[in-house]
């Protein structure tokens, strides 16, 4: 195998990764120290990590020949509101894959993704002895705080670990950074919301451009069409949450026209509450969609829009995207031409 491409073969994780992601977290759990578990989680637990970790920081996985050989992760430093603008990182590769720069590759895109999200110092703990990790950690710019002695006992031994930290952003005032504004994957839990969420924002888009009774029969099936697209392990829904509430859907995937390669993405939908219209919130959900899309070692995102909606592409053009010239016809309860914009990442 030649060294990591950091681009090619990095991806989001997704929940119905959790068995990829326990094969090779099980024998750091039971052959070495370097984890503090002394019990291997179910595949269960493994997936409810992934929810609860994507509904604030990036969790990606590094993806070869059709297999997961590689994770990384960010979580919280300390729970204390204060610490929101600092993060915990950890990254663990296969035994087989080891020194072929995938750990590099996963750490250099987290780093990009948490300081897109105003995080500005990350720590990591490595139990000693570990010169490989001390090595990879001190390559990419962190620097030792100190040791923890004896803080861990495992395998019949105590177990020190050392603290390393590494600046990602300038220290100027975080709070001009902050919108107020998240989003993560669409849970389970997240159904009935998202599905009001889609009726409100149709209704108040497409009236006028789409006849009312194709909005009243879409709208009807959204309960149920939601409870099924979150369920899906799988799925790359989105949900925005602002106030505490879900405020906004997004949908984000693999560009499916045939005249598009493998290094384009595609936002599939974008839609908000009505109440909260005109907030700037539709642009920074632009560039966690941009952010995610380089992630993927993407280079173009493109998306479908009806040649009617003025106000959804104006939107669009402000945000960089240009129509590409293609066009085709959507059916809508009558056929409207619908336009194709792009924009280069």
């Amino acid at each position: 195998m030649d060294k990591a491409n950091k681009n090619d073969h990095i991806r989001i994780a997704v929940p119905g990764d959790a068995q990829e992601i326990l094969n090779i977290y099980a024998p750091y759990v039971t052959d070495t120290c370097i984890s503090f578990e002394t019990e291997v989680p179910t595949v269960e637990q493994i997936t409810e990590r992934i929810i609860n970790t994507i509904a604030e920081y990036p969790y990606l996985v590094y993806y070869l020949d059709n297999k997961i050989v590689g994770y990384a992760y960010a979580s919280r430093y300390r729970e204390r509101a204060a610490y929101k603008y600092s993060a915990g990182v950890s990254v663990y590769v296969a035994t087989e894959h080891h020194r072929y720069g995938i750990g590099k590759a996963l750490y250099e895109k987290l780093f990009e993704l948490l300081r897109a999200q105003s995080v500005y110092t990350i720590f990591a703990g490595i139990t000693q002895p570990n010169e490989a990790s001390m090595g990879l950690h001190k390559s990419l710019g962190f620097t030792e705080v100190g040791t923890y002695h004896n803080v861990g006992y495992k395998h019949g031994k105590w177990l020190d670990v050392t603290l390393l930290e590494k600046q990602l952003r300038e220290y100027d005032d975080p709070e001009k950074h902050d919108t107020g504004v998240s989003v993560r994957l669409a849970v389970s839990a997240d159904a009935l919301e998202l599905a009001e969420v889609h009726k409100r924002s149709w209704e108040a888009a497409y009236r006028g451009i789409i006849p009312d009774d194709f909005i009243r029969e879409k709208n009807a099936a959204r309960s149920e069409q939601w409870q099924e697209i979150v369920t899906d392990a799988n799925s790359t829904r989105y949900a925005i949450r602002k106030d505490n509430i879900i405020v906004g859907l997004m949908c984000l995937d693999q560009a499916g026209d045939d005249d598009l390669n493998s290094d384009v993405y595609e936002l599939q939908a974008i839609y908000l509450h009505p109440d909260y219209f005109r907030q700037g919130i539709g642009t920074t959900v632009m560039r966690f969609a941009f952010d995610k899309a380089r992630s993927l070692g993407k280079t173009a995102i493109v998306l479908w829009v009806l040649a009617d909606n003025a106000d959804s592409i104006s939107f669009y053009e402000k945000c960089g995207f240009t129509a590409d010239g293609k066009a085709k016809d959507l059916e809508y309860g009558k056929i409207l031409k619908g336009i194709r914009m792009r924009r280069t990442l």
